[in-house]
């Protein structure tokens, strides 16, 4: 059955707008959330294993350093 120029137009007007707005805040709105769980998570290891070198219980003889290649 052929359709005919007229009636295609009809059926394009009939389908439902297209909100391009709507589309893909998702997944933007996850990856906004890891990156800032990635950020949280590595500041919270750095206040767990940061050691000052004025730190009182820093190694300071040479035989508890390893010397860099």
């Amino acid at each position: 059955m052929a359709i005919d120029r007229n009636d295609a137009v009809v059926v394009r007007d009939e389908r439902a707008p297209v909100n391009n707005n709507a589309q893909g805040w998702g997944v933007a709105a996850f990856i906004v959330a890891l990156a800032l769980a990635c950020t949280f998570s590595a500041y919270y290891i750095h206040l767990k294993t940061f050691r000052s070198p004025n730190d009182p219980s820093a190694p300071a003889t040479v035989l508890e350093h390893t010397p860099h290649a």
